[in-house]
């Protein structure tokens, strides 16, 4: 998550302190370095949805996932370059026995917020608590790479036949059942976070549910979070445990969720806001803004089709056909977003992975493309196999943040406009409800996302397997699940067929790949944003 994957950032005071580091430009050095210490640490950033889940067992929606990575750390975090550095973890791991052992030692003075030392056995405690079928974990998948977890997730084996084990309480051994190049990628992802033992058992089935049911480990603490699933504000605090917090500049980061884009901007300009989303016609505005940037992720935006059930007619493969070749993708992006957004050219996005051998960018192939004509015709030939006679009507599920209404009314016209008899109706619902009901496949179409874990095309590609607990829309061919798990020199290639399947079936219908423009304070400095993985790393921002 992922993660139904979203957006953005809130500011106290930063004008005067502007101003007032201004004021320093004829000082001497000593007295330059003595204003910027005065300079109060503190901001306000806004977020797209609520916190839905504080467990990295179960966080999947990039809100939640980004807070973790800031609040908590795991054996590697990524850096500028989305590349794994060195975290709780002394170094880069040991890797023997042809690549599928991984030994890694835990660095000396990592604690946990109570000041009790992280050691081995945390990382192994939680990665069981990950794969225990109990757990009902949505990112079991990340862990397939390491012995026995396949069979733990299946109920065939019991969880401690996990083959991660602790070597005394500093060193972590663990065994994988093939060679996985972008395994050190994986342990920077907050589902491979460690766990405090006592807090598991203290809070059981509660864990991650409420600020006072978590044990934290990193940068920040958080100081203040009414309901998860719910609040509208949170805030996290520097934390005085934290290994390496001489890098932490921020004494406090409060957080507010702000959906609708005029909103963010009047709160920006206002002063109250240090950051703040763009789209449309808001970013066409502020494009020429000095404080105006945009960064493209490594986000798909796709259409779910539901084809469990007594859903007839998305389990047609025409009527699936139809709805893609029907969406103008770059009408989409460029008239109603313009926020670096572009279009969808398959699942995989683009600058995200590249051939090892060659460094070709695997989204090299446009799978997907607007044609009307095609659209009816596809859309006709499911007319001669199931019963279209009367109007048909489908329900577009969507986040009821402004950017996913707005994209959902577009792919509403679309539609019905070349689907003759086709009827779309758009429903906003809240990210806690929308996710829920995913889960459930309490669905007709939805509009999800998905923001690679890592910079591997099976981080997309893996969710549409068969028994993915991301497989929302219950796609299935045993010819694409076949292809996801070939580990020899032609894996790249097996993967680019895999996905050439997926687009075949339309299995799902890739839509966009998110654009982040934004507004954001020139006070504030050192913001990691990540195409992959937790979007905002805050871990070294400050505000000068």
């Amino acid at each position: 998550m992922k993660k139904y994957k979203k957006f953005c950032f809130l500011g106290v005071g930063l004008l005067p302190l502007v101003l007032a580091s201004c004021s320093t430009n004829t000082a001497t050095k000593d007295s330059q370095d003595i204003t910027e210490k005065k300079v109060e640490q503190v901001a306000t950033l806004t977020a797209g949805t609520p916190v839905q889940s504080l467990d990295p067992a179960t966080a999947v929606d990039q809100t939640s996932i980004t807070l973790l990575s800031n609040l908590m750390e795991g054996l590697y975090r990524l850096d500028e370059k989305n590349q794994p550095q060195p975290a709780i973890a002394a170094g880069q791991p040991k890797v023997t026995n042809n690549g599928k052992t991984y030994t890694i030692v835990i660095r000396d003075g990592a604690k946990w917020v109570d000041g009790t030392h992280i050691t081995a056995s945390d990382f192994v405690v939680a990665w069981q608590r990950v794969v225990d079928p109990k757990t009902a974990s949505p990112n079991v998948e990340l862990f397939s790479a390491i012995k026995n977890a396949k069979e733990i997730a299946l109920g065939k084996q019991a969880k401690d036949t996990l083959a991660v084990k602790s070597i005394g309480e500093k060193t972590l051994e663990i065994e994988l059942v093939e060679p996985t190049p972008y395994f050190t990628d994986l342990l920077s992802l907050t589902a491979y976070y460690p766990v405090q033992q006592k807090a598991i058992k203290e809070y059981g089935k509660d864990y991650g549910t409420s600020k006072k049911a978590i044990v934290t480990n990193g940068a920040f603490n958080l100081t203040n979070l009414e309901g998860v699933g719910t609040s509208d504000k949170w805030t996290i605090s520097k934390n005085k445990e934290y290994w390496d917090q001489k890098d932490v500049s921020m004494d406090k980061i409060n957080f507010q969720v702000v959906k609708e884009i005029n909103t963010g901007i009047n709160l920006y300009n206002d002063g109250q806001l240090d950051d703040a989303p763009l789209a449309g016609e808001y970013a066409k505005q502020y494009k020429k803004d000095k404080e105006y940037s945009t960064t493209l992720m490594a986000n798909t935006m796709f259409l779910e089709m539901n084809q469990t059930g007594d859903n007839i007619l998305l389990q047609n493969k025409n009527v699936r056909k139809a709805i893609s070749y029907a969406i103008d993708r770059e009408s989409l992006v460029k008239k109603l977003l313009d926020n670096g957004s572009v279009a969808s050219v398959g699942v995989v996005p683009k600058e995200m992975a590249f051939n090892p051998v060659n460094k070709k960018d695997f989204a090299n192939e446009k799978l997907v493309e607007f044609n009307k004509k095609q659209a009816e015709e596809y859309w006709d030939k499911a007319k001669k196999e199931i019963d279209l006679s009367q109007n048909i009507s489908l329900d577009l599920l969507v986040s009821d943040g402004e950017f996913e209404k707005k994209a959902g009314e577009f792919l509403q016209g679309q539609l019905q406009d070349s689907l003759e008899g086709l009827k779309v109706t758009v429903t906003p619902i809240p990210a806690n409800t929308f996710i829920e009901r995913l889960t459930k496949k309490n669905f007709t179409l939805s509009l999800s996302g998905w923001q690679a874990d890592y910079a591997d095309p099976i981080s997309f590609l893996a969710n549409f397997e068969t028994n993915s607990p991301l497989n929302h829309g219950g796609y299935s061919n045993k010819n694409y699940d076949e292809l996801l798990h070939v580990t020899s020199s032609k894996r790249w290639q097996e993967l680019k067929k895999a996905e050439k399947i997926l687009i075949d079936d339309m299995g799902v219908v890739p839509i966009l790949q998110v654009g982040n423009a934004k507004l954001q304070k020139e006070a504030i400095k050192n913001v990691s944003i990540h195409s992959v993985g937790a979007k905002y790393d805050y871990k070294k921002m400050k505000i000068q």
